[in-house]
């Protein structure tokens, strides 16, 4: 089902995976169950205008107007993410794949919210694992705090504790906590709905066949 409401709630590749994933085990301890809470539930939504003004995983500007007369299927996260970015970009891409010629309508996007770590090439690397048609979105600290106000988003650092091997005096060595939604925007750039972290790729897909027919 398409939520009409805002929704708050964070895999690993290559050369990091050993030490993100432990800690991620810690920081989890921590947020996850938060995560998977908020994430279930829907909240009053904020006024979601949808607009922004990133550099694409190529290097190139773009801007929200660059997507008038598609659909998009918007998610905001980080490549760091150990677990809950990827699910939601598998079912993403899962769910164009089961849609067929009907994907050709839906531009799907993801937008980091991580810039610091995050660069054109970073996020070259990472959109690869996913639909090849997906876009990856980077930019300076401004443009992501305003393209994640754009969409009602939340998000903020979470460090391992003080004392521990990897503590905040590593910049490395967080995770962010950040919304957890899909959301669904419509050809005139207008916010339609958005679908839940977890959300199943064959219901995401009869939505979106029932909303373009």
């Amino acid at each position: 089902m398409i939520y009409f409401a805002g929704v708050f709630s964070s895999r690993v590749f290559g050369r990091r995976q050993v030490i993100l994933t432990v800690i991620g085990f810690l920081v989890c301890l921590l947020c996850a169950s938060s995560f998977r809470a908020e994430a279930q539930t829907s909240q009053p939504s904020p006024v979601i205008t949808a607009e922004f003004n990133l550099v694409d995983h190529t290097g190139k500007s773009v801007s929200h107007r660059d997507f008038r007369g598609l659909y998009m299927l918007v998610f905001l996260g980080y490549t760091f993410c150990p677990d809950i970015c990827p699910t939601d970009l598998q079912a993403m891409s899962d769910t164009l794949d089961l849609l067929g010629e009907k994907a050709k309508r839906i531009q799907p996007v993801f937008i980091t919210v991580d810039p610091e770590r995050d660069t054109v090439s970073e996020l070259k690397e990472f959109v690869s694992n996913f639909h090849p048609r997906l876009i990856g979105l980077t930019g300076s600290m401004q443009q992501t705090r305003s393209a994640a106000t754009a969409f009602g988003a939340k998000y903020f650092k979470v460090y391992a504790a003080p004392g521990s091997d990897n503590d905040q005096d590593d910049n490395d060595f967080y995770l962010i906590n950040h919304s957890a939604a899909t959301y669904l925007i419509g050809p005139d750039g207008i916010y339609l709905g958005h679908f839940p972290h977890g959300s199943d790729p064959q219901g995401m897909a009869d939505e979106l066949a029932s909303v373009i027919e």
